[in-house]
């Protein structure tokens, strides 16, 4: 995760003052080569097919950033080893209880969600499924166990067929934290 992040604000800053979002240089993600241990991978290659492979948990998506105002604030410094689990609990709380990135509605049981949850849905869902052992489970539910405040509850207790999930526009302008 560290290096993924590493080589985003390289990239960014090597491109800087051009504040046009990586997003829309989308061969950076999928082209540009960058070694790794050795070997030469794109960073689509270390996100999807190492980092969201060896963790197999969707808290990753809070802890990776992409350069984008949408993504989640970068962490200063980096991971530890025997903090990841930490800084990942950490991540997720900080993200989902960020208004620009989640906010639910008690009123209507509407939940406006970063365009992160309908992306990785798959990794929400999986594993609430597997670790979680829901059966039927909606990306609600998850947001559900680490979102704080008066709200919490209902949400927690909202029959997923009465909540309405919406997804938020996602800036892709260069975030310059």
């Amino acid at each position: 995760m560290t290096a993924y992040n590493a080589y985003i604000v390289f990239y960014a800053a090597s491109a800087y003052p051009d504040k046009h979002s990586l997003w829309s240089k989308l061969g950076l993600f999928k082209n540009k080569d960058i070694i790794l241990g050795g070997r030469r991978l794109t960073l689509n290659d270390l996100e999807h097919s190492i980092i969201r492979k060896e963790f197999l948990d969707p808290r990753i998506h809070f802890a990776l950033n992409c350069g984008a105002k949408g993504c989640p604030p970068l962490k200063a410094g980096v991971i530890a080893q025997n903090a990841t689990e930490n800084d990942l609990e950490e991540a997720a709380r900080r993200f989902i209880n960020d208004p620009a990135h989640v906010r639910f509605d008690e009123s209507s049981l509407t939940l406006y969600l970063s365009k992160i949850f309908d992306w990785f849905e798959v990794d929400f869902l999986n594993y609430l499924r597997v670790k979680r052992g829901l059966a039927s489970p909606n990306v609600g539910q998850y947001v559900a166990l680490y979102l704080q405040g008066p709200s919490a509850e209902t949400l927690s207790n909202a029959p997923a067929t009465s909540l309405t999930i919406k997804y938020l526009v996602y800036d892709k302008g260069l975030n310059e934290q």
